[in-house]
C-alpha cells in the first residue's frame, strides 16, 4: 500500500469516528482480519466469510442500533 494511499485511508476512517457519521466500511474478502493494518482494525469491519455480513451491511448504513448481550461468568460489586 502506497504512503498517499495508507494517508488517505487513515484520514477517511478518522473523519468518519470524529464526524459520527458511516464513510468507509470495510469489507474483506478472502483476507484474514490479522492481515489487515491495525488503522482499519478500529472500525467497523465485515468480512464475507460471516454469512450475515450484507445484512450487517444494511444495518451500518441504515443507522441500526445493535445492542449485544454477553454473558457475565463473574460478578462485580
Amino acid at each position: 500500500m502506497s504512503d498517499a494511499l495508507k494517508f488517505n485511508c487513515i484520514q477517511m476512517l478518522s473523519n468518519s469516528v470524529t464526524d459520527n457519521q458511516v464513510k468507509v466500511i470495510p469489507v474483506l474478502n478472502d483476507v484474514e482480519v490479522d492481515c489487515v493494518p491495525s488503522f482499519v482494525r478500529w472500525v467497523t469491519l465485515l468480512t464475507t466469510t460471516d454469512k450475515n455480513y450484507c445484512e450487517q451491511l444494511y444495518n451500518t448504513v441504515s443507522g441500526i442500533i445493535y445492542v449485544i448481550m454477553l454473558p457475565i461468568k463473574h460478578a462485580f460489586y
